[in-house]
C-alpha cells in the first residue's frame, strides 16, 4: 500500500471503474461514489481535486511510482495521459483556471540516483506537459497549488537542504515560475507548507508545520500560517492548542473571502479546524470521536458559514460540514477494508471528494475513490 501523502513514462491505460461503497453508507449519505479509473497495475490513489463547474473537474495522484490525472465529464472520471520523470513521481496538488488551463504539482526523480525534486505539470486542454521550475533544494517537493488566474498561480511545499527543511513557495506570472521567499522561521526552526489558497482581493494563505527547539521535549511541532501582504509573506499567529506538547500539522486551507478562511489538519490524534474572520484565527469545535485517530486532509468553502472538511477517521473516510464555529460529521462511503479522502472541491452546490479505498483483503491494493455530492 502506497503512502498518501522532461517526460519519461506516460500512463494512459485504465481498468474498469470502481464503484464500491458499503450498503449502510449508501442508505444514509448524501455522497455518491462516482466511477473512476485505476492504472493497469499497482496501487492507485487520488490526492487532490479542482472543479471548474459541475461537468468539468480534474483530479491528480499516483499509481505506484507514476503520476496520474483524471478528468470528470459530469458522469465519470477518466484517466488522462501524464508525463512522469524517468525514476518516478507523484502529483499532490491541482488547481484549474479553466478546462484548458490546469496546474498540478508534486515531486519526481529524474533517475535512480537523483534526489527528489519539485514537479510542475500543466494541462492545456489537449495534453499534460512538465514545466521547468526553479527549485534547487537537495530534497524538495511541491504539495499544493492555487491558481487565481492564468497569470497568477501559487504553489507551496518543502525545500530540503543538507541540514534543514524550509518552506518552499513558487509563483507563476504567466511566463515562468519563480521562487518567493517565505517568512523567516527563526533560529534553528524548520518547517514546510502543505496547503495554499488565493482570493480575488490578492490574499494568499499558506499553511503547514513549524518545528522549533523546546524544553523539555526537545522540539515542538506547531501550526504554521503565513499570509501574503502584497510584497512579502508574514507569519500569522494560530490560536493556542489545549496541549502544546502535541504535534499540530495544518494540511489544507481554503477561503470564500478575505474574512472567511478555513484551515484543517491534525492535533495529536484528533482533527483540527481553524477559521479566520478577517482579524484573527479561532478554533472550530469538532465532533468528539472516541477511540479513533482523525486527520482532516482537505477543505473547501462553498460560501459563508458553509465549509466542508474531509480526511480519515480510524480506517474509514470522514467528511464534515462546518460553520465558522462548529462542524458535524456527514456520513461518507468508504472502502470495505479501508478508505481515506485527500482532496475536496466545489463548483456551485456540487461537491467533489477524492482519495483511495481498499476492498480486497487478500491484495490490500489501493484503488481510487471519488465521491460527488450534488446538493452540497
Amino acid at each position: 500500500m502506497t503512502n498518501l501523502r522532461k517526460a519519461g513514462v506516460v500512463i494512459a491505460a485504465g481498468i474498469a471503474a470502481v464503484t464500491f461503497a458499503s450498503a449502510a453508507d449508501a442508505a444514509t449519505t448524501p455522497w455518491t461514489v462516482a466511477p473512476s479509473d485505476n492504472a493497469a497495475t499497482g496501487d492507485t490513489q487520488l490526492t487532490a481535486v479542482s472543479a471548474v463547474d459541475a461537468t468539468h473537474a480534474f483530479a491528480v495522484g499516483s499509481a505506484g511510482s507514476r503520476t496520474i490525472a483524471e478528468r470528470w465529464d459530469g458522469t465519470r472520471w477518466s484517466l488522462l495521459p501524464t508525463p512522469t520523470p524517468d525514476s518516478g513521481g507523484t502529483l499532490l496538488g491541482v488547481s484549474a483556471v479553466s478546462s484548458t488551463d490546469v496546474w498540478a504539482v508534486g515531486s519526481g526523480k529524474a533517475n535512480a540516483t537523483a534526489n527528489q525534486h519539485a514537479l510542475i505539470e500543466h494541462f492545456d486542454g489537449a495534453s499534460w506537459t512538465i514545466v521547468p521550475n526553479p527549485s534547487n533544494g537537495v530534497m524538495d517537493s511541491l504539495r499544493a497549488v492555487s491558481a487565481r488566474s492564468a497569470t497568477d498561480v501559487w504553489a507551496v511545499g518543502t525545500n530540503g537542504q543538507n541540514t534543514t527543511t524550509l518552506p518552499l513557495v513558487e509563483h507563476w506570472n504567466g511566463t515562468s515560475w519563480s521562487i518567493v521567499a517565505s517568512a523567516r522561521l527563526g533560529a534553528s526552526a524548520t518547517g514546510f507548507f502543505n496547503g495554499v489558497t488565493t482570493s480575488p482581493n490578492g490574499d494568499v494563505w499558506a499553511v503547514g508545520t513549524v518545528t522549533a527547539p523546546a524544553v523539555p521535549e526537545g522540539s515542538n511541532r506547531a501550526a504554521l500560517i503565513e499570509r501574503w501582504n502584497g510584497s512579502a509573506f508574514v507569519q500569522v499567529a494560530a490560536p493556542p492548542t489545549a496541549d502544546p506538547r502535541f504535534t499540530t500539522t495544518l494540511t489544507a486551507v481554503a477561503e470564500s473571502g478575505s474574512d472567511d478562511v478555513y484551515a484543517v489538519g491534525a492535533f495529536g490524534h484528533s482533527g483540527i479546524a481553524l477559521h479566520w474572520n478577517g482579524t484573527a484565527w479561532s478554533t472550530i469545535t469538532l465532533p468528539a470521536v472516541a477511540n479513533s485517530t482523525v486527520t482532516l486532509n482537505a477543505v473547501t468553502v462553498a460560501g459563508p458559514n458553509d465549509a466542508w472538511f474531509a480526511g480519515i477517521q480510524g480506517l474509514a473516510t470522514v467528511t464534515e460540514q462546518s460553520t465558522s464555529t462548529s462542524s458535524a460529521i456527514v456520513a461518507s462511503p468508504s472502502g470495505a477494508q479501508r478508505g481515506s479522502l485527500a482532496g475536496l472541491a466545489h463548483a456551485g452546490p456540487a461537491l467533489f471528494a477524492v482519495g483511495f479505498q481498499i476492498n480486497d483483503p487478500a491484495t490490500f491494493q489501493d484503488q481510487t475513490l471519488a465521491l460527488t455530492n450534488a446538493a452540497g
